[in-house]
């Protein structure tokens, strides 16, 4: 593939794998909501615990997601014979380690920096998301109090 098309399908699935995050934001900002009140008789920390454990477990379900539709385009192109390699690779490309030990030949390698550059996108994300989860909790746990 030229290096114009790998942007464009690099572009093109980045936009597609972002679109199944931001999915499972939004499918976790409506649990938020519906599992907050019912959590209230809880004590502060233990209920900002069940929520935070909660929400970090199913955003690396959301993680796995992501990489296996960046592996499922890797085989899908053959560039790797099975699974596991390119699930491999585009783990450690999300995460941006990139061990080297795995990587996409010179016809597909430019879309090894897009899975990067998603994977700083997603963990910037899902930070804001936490946090702004935590001051929410902070706030109600302080209207509770007073």
């Amino acid at each position: 593939m030229t290096f114009a098309g790998q942007i464009v399908l690099g572009f093109a699935w980045t936009c597609v794998t972002l679109a199944i995050a931001v999915g499972f934001i939004i499918i976790l900002i409506e649990f938020f909501h519906l599992i907050e009140r019912p959590l209230r008789h809880f004590p502060g920390g233990v209920r900002r615990g069940i929520l935070l454990i909660a929400s970090v477990l199913w955003m690396l379900l959301a993680m796995i997601a992501v990489v296996f539709a960046w592996a499922a385009l890797f085989q899908t192109l053959g560039a790797f014979s099975n699974l596991e390699d390119a699930f491999y690779l585009a783990m450690v490309s999300i995460t941006t380690v990139g061990f080297g030990d795995v990587v996409l030949g010179r016809e597909w390698r430019i879309l090894s920096g897009f899975t990067a550059a998603e994977g700083f996108i997603i963990f910037g994300l899902d930070t804001a998301v936490l946090f702004e989860m935590m001051r929410r909790l902070r706030n109600d746990q302080a209207m509770i109090d007073r």
